[in-house]
Order: C-alpha cells, then sequence, then structure tokens
C-alpha cells in the first residue's frame, strides 16, 4: 500500500465580492436591496470593485483627480439617457467599431472600448455607467478609469474626465 499526502493548494481564487454590497458576489445578480450599510468602507487598495444594481455588471474602478462642480455628473447622465434611448430604438447590440465616444464642450471625455476579446453591448455599458455614477455619488465626482466586467468575463474598460 502506498500512501498519497493530502495537499491543499493555498492559491486558490478568492471571490471577489462588491464593495457597494460587500454579500454580493461580483458578477451575480445585484439588487440596490442588497447593501448592508449607507456608511461604506472601501478597501485599501487603489481600485474599487463596483457592482451595478438590476444586473450582473460590475466595473474595476480606479479613481483619479477630483473635478469640482457638475461636469462628470452630468457628461455620465447624458452619455447614459443617450445609451437608454439607444438600447430602446435598436436593441441591446454591441457598441459600434467596438468604441463609445461621448465628448462634451468642455473637454471632458468619456470614452469605452471592447477588451479581453470581448464585445461590449450598450446595455453593459449603461449599466456600468451608472455604476461609475453610483460610486462616483458616494465618493465624489472624478477622473477614472475602469474595466467593464459582465457576469465573470471583462468586455470592455474605460475613461472618464
Amino acid at each position: 500500500m502506498v500512501a498519497i499526502p493530502v495537499t491543499t493548494s493555498s492559491t486558490a481564487p478568492r471571490t471577489q465580492r462588491c464593495d457597494n454590497a460587500p454579500n454580493t458576489v461580483a458578477g451575480t445578480m445585484f439588487q440596490h436591496r442588497a447593501l448592508v450599510s449607507a456608511d461604506l468602507k472601501l478597501r485599501t487598495s487603489q481600485s474599487v470593485l463596483w457592482c451595478a444594481s438590476g444586473s450582473r455588471t460590475y466595473i474595476l474602478l480606479t479613481p483619479a483627480v477630483a473635478i469640482a462642480g457638475h461636469a462628470i455628473e452630468s457628461l455620465l447622465d447624458a452619455a447614459t439617457d443617450h445609451i437608454i434611448h439607444l438600447v430602446e430604438a435598436v436593441g441591446d447590440t454591441t457598441v459600434t467599431d467596438g468604441v463609445f465616444n461621448w465628448p462634451t464642450n468642455n473637454g471632458l471625455v468619456l470614452k469605452a472600448w471592447n477588451a479581453n476579446n470581448h464585445q461590449l453591448t450598450y446595455g453593459v455599458l449603461g449599466a456600468a455607467l451608472d455604476a461609475v455614477a453610483d460610486y462616483m455619488n458616494f465618493h465624489g465626482f472624478c477622473r477614472a478609469t475602469f474595466a467593464v466586467f459582465d457576469g465573470a468575463n471583462q468586455v470592455g474598460e474605460g475613461v472618464v474626465g
């Protein structure tokens, strides 16, 4: 009889959880009522994992320079409204040419693009922008970069500011 040692891996992947709802696994359906507290505590890392309400979409957002006033908020609102109307008119299609660009007349821009050999759809982009705005409503509006996940898959990246 040969004995085989039992080993366990210490490198097993950790389940990622939403910073805005720590009881919710990232990429699973998130309902806004799953929030545990209005006094959210963020991780110590620079990036924040924030889940979009009512979807499996989440973002990994890296905030940068704060922007005073309502310029970023207005930019996100206008782009999200445009996406909602687009989805209502033609359905949840893939982002045209793999890039969404929403410039403004004040020098700010919102841009998102396909990533990780996946295609970004307008519906997922809209949910991601909701998550960006939701995070910024809690922590202040700023320039930021973000990765967009649809369930377990990274489907896009973006920048606002």
